[in-house]
């Protein structure tokens, strides 16, 4: 019995010594690994960004819409004789002065009713020439001149009448302007107002947009614009505002603007119906903050940037971007007006954003801070 318990004792101060040494071994090794692990550095890489400093200068406004192009004048040509088309004296897309015949009818008819009150209107002078002769010596009674007279009248007008519809044969060009596509053809009978092409005025066009009633006040008849068209994508057209409508839209709540285009450039040239991205110049604002678009953060919550931050630690400087807010103004193209959330000499992500938190860390090439990230 002694022996079983001496022997229990052994095995038990054996198992404590091994437990031990153990136990040694791992708080040695896990002293080991925290030792490794407090020198390693889980600091996350920093996020490669542009940055800008905020700068108070000049800033373009405008109103940018939409219109569409109209000329001047513009019109169907119509005949106001009927008559078989004896001549066409235009190619589609020519350029004619007012004045200018465009289509020639048969005029026979015509001629010859001219012809026929020319020597009516002949023989009524005649006569009355005689008439009045007698009259001024006082051998005929005054009923018998004004007879005369009236005769006389009668021819002249009726000469007018002939003169005028042999002119209406010849349709002619009301304005100058570009003729479009003929609708009529050689040999046909045209009855009295029918269409035979198109006339627009060239140069200036007329542009039309509407603006919100808002801006009202902000526009006003001499104001410059600019615009651009679908067909010539990398040219600008300039003009300014020739007239405002009278009232707002009721049910809009929009104001009718008219503004007047140089039409110059043949190889660009702008026709009526085209579809414009108008540009309205407004006076540009002195000591403005602006920067630009894609800096921006837009959320419903509220728009934002974020600064550039310098933090010093041993010697070391490193920088972190801070969310800021910010209060937009009006907007030029790409640029924005901040009006509140930003000071001059702030500097601020410009590209890049999208990939920050606030309190990111963030690096830079000092040598080209505003280029791209």
């Amino acid at each position: 019995m002694k022996t079983f318990i001496k022997n229990n004792r052994k095995a038990l101060i054996i198992g404590t010594l091994a437990a031990l040494i153990l136990l040694g071994l791992i708080f040695g090794r896990l002293g080991y690994f925290m030792h490794k692990l407090k020198g390693m550095d889980f600091t996350p890489p920093a996020t490669k960004v542009s940055i800008a400093t905020a700068k108070a200068s000049s800033f373009d406004q405008s109103i940018e819409t939409v219109g569409s192009l109209k000329a001047l004048d513009g019109v169907q040509v119509t005949n106001q004789a009927g008559g078989l088309v004896e001549k066409i004296l235009f190619k589609a897309g020519d350029k004619v002065k007012k004045g200018q015949a465009l289509i020639q009818l048969d005029n026979r008819t015509q001629r010859a009713n001219v012809a026929s009150a020319k020597a009516a209107l002949n023989n009524a002078q005649l006569s009355f020439n005689r008439v009045e002769t007698l009259f001024q010596k006082q051998a005929i009674a005054q009923s018998n001149r004004d007879d005369a007279l009236s005769t006389l009248q009668q021819a002249q007008s009726a000469l007018e009448v002939a003169q005028t519809n042999l002119d209406y044969t010849v349709v002619k060009a009301p304005f100058d302007g570009q003729i479009g596509i003929a609708q009529v053809d050689l040999g046909q009978y045209l009855p009295i107002n029918t269409s035979i092409a198109n006339l627009q005025t060239i140069d200036p066009i007329h542009v039309n947009f509407y603006i919100s009633e808002q801006n009202y006040a902000k526009v006003h008849p001499g104001q410059a614009i600019s615009l651009s068209v679908n067909a010539y994508p990398k040219q600008t057209f300039t003009g300014v505002v020739s007239a405002l409508d009278a009232s707002i839209d009721n049910n809009t709540k929009s104001l009718w603007v008219q503004a007047e285009v140089k039409n110059e450039d043949p190889a660009h040239p702008l026709v009526g119906g085209m579809y414009a991205n108008v540009d309205l110049k407004l006076p540009v604002k002195e000591n403005v903050i602006s920067i630009p678009q894609q800096a921006i953060n837009y959320n419903l919550y509220g728009n934002s940037i974020y600064l550039v931050e310098a933090k010093t630690e041993k010697g070391k400087t490193s920088y972190q971007a801070k969310l800021q807010y910010i209060t937009l103004g009006q907007q030029h193209k790409d640029q924005v007006e901040i009006t509140k959330g930003l000071k001059a000499g702030q500097q601020y992500v410009s590209v890049g954003s999208f990939k920050l938190q606030d309190g990111s860390t963030i690096r830079f090439d000092s040598a080209n801070k505003e280029g791209k990230a």
